[in-house]
């Protein structure tokens, strides 16, 4: 039972580290956008 309870926090833990991930990236995208517009 514990070790399933691990690997579902490490799971979830990793699946938010990539949502994270993808996110700040996406806002990268988008700041630099703007960025150009801007210019």
């Amino acid at each position: 039972m514990f070790d399933k309870v691990k690997l579902k926090t490490l799971k979830l833990n990793a699946l938010f580290i990539i949502t994270l991930l993808r996110l700040n990236k996406g806002y990268l995208k988008l700041s630099r956008i703007t960025r150009l517009r801007n210019y």
